[in-house]
């Protein structure tokens, strides 16, 4: 891996290293990587299709892919959330998996490899609509030393742009990746619980914080 394709390398050194992924990952700011449980396989036979996971580094929006013979990708889903896929079926035709966002809870879905008509199963938090959840957006910004910042902004339901409301800023690590990361109410000795804070009309405002060498 590099930050974003697959690299074939020769041991031998007698076939120059290559790009899997032909630097796709590069070119539209994604990361690739191996599905989780194919790092169960000893050999893969890139004559074969296989599962990848993306990450669009962009909006975090994450996916996934089907790599084919020849080096060609194939888009089988991806969108506003995050998905893990925790088991395939045996004939490898159908998975289970769950996707979550910051207003979606983590239920299990059921669908076949090729994700055209996925199938929620479970409905494992209707409660929710009875509470203020308020919703989250990726927010970008130039900093002092001239380079591009992220972090994430949670607005309370029903934000109005022309009222004032309380804001807590929260300084700790980068926290941008986890923009479609489904937030549990629940008692916190570290980090504050955002959702908490936002169902009571709190603005919370986590920017990315990049470590330094001796800073």
């Amino acid at each position: 891996y590099d930050r974003y394709d697959l690299w074939e390398i020769d041991l031998t050194g007698e076939r120059p290293v290559c790009s899997l992924t032909r630097g796709y990952g590069r070119a539209t700011n994604r990361q690739f990587r191996l599905l989780q449980d194919d790092y169960e396989d000893e050999i893969i036979d890139l004559n074969k299709s296989f599962l990848m996971t993306s990450v669009n580094l962009e909006n975090r929006d994450e996916g996934v892919y089907r790599f084919l013979a020849g080096g060609k990708l194939k888009q089988l889903i991806e969108g506003p959330f995050s998905i893990s896929i925790l088991q395939r079926s045996e004939n490898q035709k159908a998975c289970i998996f769950y996707k979550q966002s910051y207003t979606e809870f983590r239920d299990l879905w059921w669908s076949d490899l090729m994700f055209m008509n996925p199938s929620r199963l479970t409905d494992a938090n209707p409660q929710q609509k009875n509470y203020f959840w308020g919703t989250v957006k990726l927010v970008k910004w130039t900093n002092y030393n001239g380079k591009e910042n992220a972090g994430l902004l949670y607005l309370p339901e029903n934000y109005d742009p022309h009222k004032r409301y309380p804001v807590i800023v929260n300084f700790y690590e980068t926290h941008s990746e986890t923009l479609h990361d489904y937030i549990v109410p629940t008692l916190s000795s570290g980090m504050i619980n955002v959702v908490s804070y936002v169902s009571n009309g709190y603005v919370v405002f986590m920017p990315d914080i990049h470590y330094t060498v001796g800073a």
